[in-house]
């Protein structure tokens, strides 16, 4: 007798394997079943009996999330369990357990479905269940993610998110520099892209990068080092916050100081990790704050106001807008209001300092705690 395959093995120990736990004898007929179709080369579930689709359905209920579940899943295509493994995955995001899961997703060719999930996620969901879909480390995975960041329905900062996800594996990198190479990347992912391309660990992709999407430039027109080396530098707090009056002060309040327009950053260091500050000053699409979203206001008259909506009712607009003036505006002479695709904050503040300066200003940021 040959040794016994993952899949038999699992069958024989699972005790929950049949619906109905009372009934040994079908538990014993579903597992004569599932060891015939492991000795099967060309199982096509879809042209399956009932009674064989019956077990395999039992199987697949016991063993969901274990590797004889996944291996197959891996073997045979059962496009029945697409919903159930999907559901499997966005409950377990960020284990290698939901990583498999979509990594098989993907072989059973249920890309849309993953992409649809995705973009319907919840803002905190999003970023993890691109990471979670990153860790299978395949480039069909990493295409999904590239989709997401092409995707028109995605919004600036849910494309910077998916680039940054292909940033977690080398086949995502490679993925991220052909749609550069190609020009196949939208604008509001590219300062993202500079970044994981300049940080990538292989010489060549690195290299490329460089030449295609150069990192900015600060002050004294060196280029910025991607950011994984930026938090290895210490900075000086002081120094910092001399930086944060240079070009911070008109947006953000820190204590009494500064203009009430963008978020406060009084409690900052309590909310965001230095990775996160060093992101959203370099890349401010990439992370826009819920009630900081930007809109156009056209009016009647010919003006054209830019700004975040302070107050609306049924009789009037009221617009916040950079300095942090309010307009308003009454709503018989709106002409439009759209909302922005992009943050309100300009990029390429980082080039107003030094490089040490623009360290010293998120050290300092990260210092400002909740007390």
């Amino acid at each position: 007798m040959g040794p016994i395959r993952p899949i038999v093995l699992a069958l024989i120990l699972t005790s929950a394997f049949a619906q109905d736990p009372a009934t040994d004898e079908q538990a014993a007929k579903d597992r004569l079943v599932m060891a015939t179709i492991e000795k099967l080369k060309n199982f096509d579930y879809a042209k399956a009996s009932p009674k064989v689709k019956e077990a395999v359905g039992r199987f697949l209920n016991a063993n969901r999330g274990s590797q004889p579940y996944f291996d197959f899943l891996d073997r045979f295509n059962v496009a029945e369990e697409g919903l159930k493994l999907l559901e499997f995955g966005i409950a377990k995001v960020g284990t290698a357990e939901a990583g498999t899961a979509f990594k098989t997703l993907v072989k059973m060719g249920q890309v849309d479905a993953i992409k649809a999930a995705i973009l319907a996620a919840a803002p905190d969901k999003f970023g993890p269940l691109l990471d979670t879909l990153a860790i299978s480390q395949s480039r069909e995975a990493a295409a999904v993610i590239l989709q997401v960041a092409q995707d028109p329905k995605s919004s600036a900062d849910q494309k910077s998110i998916a680039v940054r996800s292909l940033g977690k594996s080398r086949n995502g990198e490679m993925v991220l520099l052909e749609a550069v190479q190609q020009n196949q990347l939208p604008a509001e992912g590219k300062l993202a892209a500079s970044q994981v391309l300049n940080a990538s660990a292989d010489a060549a992709i690195k290299k490329a990068g460089s030449e295609l999407l150069p990192m900015a430039q600060s002050a004294d027109n060196k280029p910025l080092p991607p950011i994984a080396e930026l938090l290895t530098r210490k900075g000086d707090v002081a120094n910092g916050h001399a930086a944060y009056a240079k070009i911070c002060i008109a947006c953000h309040k820190i204590g009494d100081e500064g203009i009430d327009f963008g978020p406060a950053l009084s409690e900052i260091g309590t909310k965001l990790p230095k990775e996160a500050i060093y992101t959203a000053i370099l890349d401010p699409n990439a992370a826009i704050s819920f009630g900081f979203e930007g809109f156009e206001v056209k009016t009647t008259k010919g003006d054209t106001y830019i700004g975040m909506i302070a107050s609306e009712t049924d009789d009037e607009l009221a617009l916040k807008v950079p300095g942090g003036v309010i307009v308003k505006t009454p709503k018989a002479e709106v002409a439009s209001k759209t909302k922005l695709p992009i943050s309100l904050m300009a990029p390429g503040l980082a080039s107003t300092v030094t490089e040490q300066e623009f360290v010293d200003l998120v050290e300092s940021l990260s210092s400002l705690k909740k007390k």
